[in-house]
């Protein structure tokens, strides 16, 4: 045992591993160093709070047989990091030695402004010496300061998104502006950024106006790793539907973003949208006068009858009485009681879909705009039918339907 401790310490000695496993850097071109190198080109402007800055970190060991390693990277207040990859393992000559390189890339996103300090890398080692024995050695860096800049002031931005690229896509499933009777539109939006801190892809917008019904699903967000850095994609998914059949229009929604490429502002712009029921609208008097087959004089003293009558429901006067009509209110009443029925028949099935399509018949004919109980109670419906993972419970719904509803 004595012999063996001795070929340790000697052959410690001849590759100056100390004894502890306190954290020391090594000699540049000695038997073991590790750089962490910033990846900005020659006179290139400093970096804005939150844009994407790579960094490489390159350990070099000779000689070495090395059992288990972690290279850990420095958990500060300052940045937040996105590793790039798996770390590289490949050989290399350096000053005519062998070398065996290790290699990492990152890509850092300041939090904060002013002078800042990229810590230590720390590369733990567990080598073997020639009889077989295991011992440790810890490797570090050495720090890099940093000089970042606040984003550019601009009272009009509302979101800061620094990205070196941004692509989009806008897509429905069906023209909005034309959609049948209790017809749902999908509106998809997919958004990928490249270079930029997946944090600050911004949430799901809401779509929402008051004559509108919106479901909106749980945002995907996946990140992507690429040598030019995290490739980030967020998909935002939206299922649509007038409550009544007026055509309305979606207003269009700006993201701001910076292009840290060309250092210039860009935004992503999703266009307006008009939505509504295909039979509803185009009633201009161009349009009605087209569906006259009694010539001009027949159309000019159709229109003014119908300015007539606009004129005297404006004026509260009436130029007879008007009895209610008790073939319609009794059609509409017979038809209420159909809809009901069959929504109690539905309930009791526990069918969904049968639920849904008796709710929706029952507030097509609903006068003027429906309580929001309705509404949320549709929206917690629509909820469990288009639940892709099924783990939803239709009860919650189904009960809240009944209660809106049925009373």
């Amino acid at each position: 045992m004595v012999r063996m401790a001795g070929r340790i310490v000697l052959l410690a000695l001849a590759l100056g591993f100390p004894w502890s496993t306190t954290p020391c850097a090594a000699e540049p071109r000695g038997d073991a160093w590790i750089e962490a190198n910033i990846d900005r080109a020659p006179g290139a402007p400093p970096p804005y709070q939150g844009e994407m800055v790579l960094v490489t970190v390159k350990g070099y060991y000779h000689d070495f047989r090395i059992g288990k390693e972690h290279l850990s990277t420095p958990s500060t207040a300052s940045f937040d990091w996105v590793q790039l990859g798996r770390d590289s393992w490949t050989d290399a000559m350096v000053d005519g030695r062998k070398y065996t390189v290790v290699t990492r890339k990152l890509a850092l996103f300041p939090r904060e402004s002013g002078k800042l300090t990229i810590e230590p890398f720390l590369h733990h080692l567990t080598l073997i010496d020639g009889d077989g024995q295991w011992f440790t050695r810890d490797i570090t860096s050495s720090p890099e300061t940093l000089e970042v800049l606040p984003p550019p002031a601009d009272p009009s931005r509302s979101w800061w998104l620094p990205a070196r690229s941004i692509t989009f896509s806008d897509v429905w499933d069906r023209d909005p502006a034309t959609l049948k009777d209790n017809e749902t539109a999908t509106r998809t939006v997919t958004i990928t950024a490249l270079g930029a801190n997946p944090q600050t892809l911004p949430p799901t917008p809401a779509l929402r106006e008051r004559w509108l019904i919106t479901f909106t699903e749980p945002e995907q967000r996946t990140v992507q790793p690429t040598e030019a850095g995290p490739e980030t994609t967020v998909t935002w998914i939206w299922r649509l539907r007038p409550i009544t059949g007026e055509p309305g229009v979606i207003p269009e929604v700006r993201i701001p973003w910076f292009d840290t490429k060309d250092r210039v502002p860009k935004e992503i712009v999703l266009a307006a949208a008009p939505i509504g029921n295909q039979g509803f609208g185009g009633n201009t008097t161009a349009h009605w006068a087209n569906h006259f087959e009694g010539g001009p004089l027949l159309t000019a003293v159709a229109l003014a009858g119908l300015g007539l009558g606009l004129w005297l429901t404006l004026s509260g006067r009436s130029l007879r009485f008007e009895a209610p009509d008790p073939i319609g209110w009794g059609k509409d009443l017979r038809r209420n009681w159909s809809n009901r029925q069959a929504l109690r028949e539905a309930l009791a099935a526990k069918d969904s879909a049968r639920i849904h399509r008796a709710a929706w018949r029952l507030l097509a004919d609903w006068k003027g705009e429906p309580p929001p109980a309705m509404t949320q109670a549709m929206v917690d419906l629509d909820r469990v039918l288009h639940a892709r993972n099924n783990r939803h419970d239709g009860a919650d719904a189904n009960k809240a339907i009944r209660k809106a509803f049925l009373g």
